[in-house]
């Protein structure tokens, strides 16, 4: 089973990471997530991933607690990457304030 992985930055602190395991030229696992790199660790802001056997995006604190979490049901896993990379680049700055506000 093919498994691709990439990741690049939209900001100097900000990186989206991308994985995903396919069969038969569909995606069977994966995740998108968005991250915030400190000055010697990295830390997840959100993430799109199918853990619970549906798609869904889960919103992270500061201290790694879920906020919320937002499911796709009726969407396939591609269309999600997909979703997910694009809201990710359009949206980083809003995710990472959320992010920062729940850390003070």
């Amino acid at each position: 089973m093919p498994e691709k992985s990439w990741r690049f930055f939209v900001d100097p602190q900000i990186e989206i990471v991308v994985k995903f395991l396919s069969k038969n030229g569909e995606i069977i696992n994966f995740l998108v997530m968005l991250l915030w790199h400190d000055e010697d660790k990295a830390y997840c802001v959100a993430r799109y991933d199918n853990a619970h056997g549906i798609p869904h995006c889960d919103i992270v604190s500061a201290s790694g607690q879920i906020l919320e979490k937002r499911w796709f049901k009726g969407y396939s896993n591609k269309e999600i990457v997909r979703y997910g990379i694009e809201d990710f680049k359009r949206n980083w700055q809003k995710y990472y304030e959320a992010f920062q506000k729940k850390a003070s």
